[in-house]
């Protein structure tokens, strides 16, 4: 079945689940103590749905060959930056996670550069940096209020979008060989049975070694599974894999920037965080430059004209 979207709107969709992702699996945590359970629940939830289509043949998913390239992405996602990126979440919250995921972006342009040989124009690079005043801005008042706290969180975050990064360079050059639907099949194969296998080990030789099974009684986490397994696992990073397809990696993970607005505004809404005049113009100059990447080509147009 062949799929044709707009890799704009598919880069757009992604991010907004991405973006209500740190606050479903913020109230995940609130609820379940390890947070490899909630991973292994989520992407065995993925895994499981792709199979049954697959099946079924309402898509067609070839076998893949697990060369270096392909054990490198799923190392990178969704292995090590879920790994990162839960732990990241439990110990600095919702807004904080989002802001460090709109990183993202910078990181990407740097190795997309370096290892794929992607040229950004001036007004791409300036547009980057933009998103990253406005990053540094959010960012401020969260570093005041974690004053004394524990720097694990923010590291955690940091090697997150580090893998994250890198994810988006091998998704595009392993795009030639493999579909977007490919490629997000692999992933969740591999988180399920790398987070499952982790889960049920670390839960057997716990107190309580029904945990893993009795937990799944709480409605919070049967939402939050159905939210994280279905929306952002299989529906968004077929979403992001397919924009990483057909867009340059700088270009594909910009949207990243707008995940860090969502999570402010869930921040705001759910749980109760001020939206002080600093984030409020950090969150315009991320928009702002967001909006400038993707334009950028029409934008030289019309200097050329």
């Amino acid at each position: 079945m062949k799929i044709s979207l707009n890799p704009n709107i598919a880069g757009l969709t992604a991010v907004s689940i991405f973006g209500f992702s740190f606050m479903v699996s913020n109230i995940a945590i609130s609820r379940i103590s390890d947070p490899m359970q909630i991973l292994s629940y989520r992407f065995l939830t993925a895994f499981a749905i792709l199979t049954i289509l697959k099946k079924m043949k309402i898509v067609n998913i070839r076998k893949a060959s697990f060369d270096k390239e392909v054990l490198m992405l799923v190392l990178l996602q969704p292995i090590l930056y879920f790994i990162f990126e839960i732990y990241g979440i439990k110990y600095s919250g919702t807004m904080q996670s989002g802001i460090a995921m709109a990183c993202i972006p910078v990181m990407t342009g740097f190795f997309g550069a370096w290892i794929l040989k992607e040229k950004n124009t001036l007004i791409q690079k300036i547009s980057i940096g933009i998103s990253f005043v406005g990053i540094l801005l959010t960012n401020i008042e969260v570093s005041e209020s974690a004053k004394g706290a524990a720097y694990l969180g923010p590291i955690l975050l940091f090697l997150a979008v580090t893998s994250a990064s890198f994810f988006g360079v091998f998704s595009r050059k392993i795009s030639k060989r493999y579909s977007s639907l490919e490629i997000t099949y692999f992933m969740m194969k591999s988180g399920a049975f790398f987070f499952t296998a982790t889960a049920l080990i670390k839960a057997f030789f716990s107190e309580d070694g029904t945990r893993y099974f009795t937990d799944l009684a709480d409605p919070k986490v049967i939402m939050s599974i159905i939210y994280l397994g279905i929306f952002s696992s299989i529906i968004a990073f077929f979403m992001i894999n397919y924009a990483f397809r057909h867009l340059t990696a700088s270009r594909a993970s910009s949207y990243n920037n707008l995940s860090t607005v969502i999570s402010i505004i869930t921040g705001v809404f759910f749980f109760s965080e001020k939206l002080t005049l600093l984030k409020s113009a950090g969150v315009i100059l991320i928009m702002f430059g967001v909006f400038t990447l993707n334009n950028s080509d029409r934008f030289r147009k019309i200097k050329t004209a």
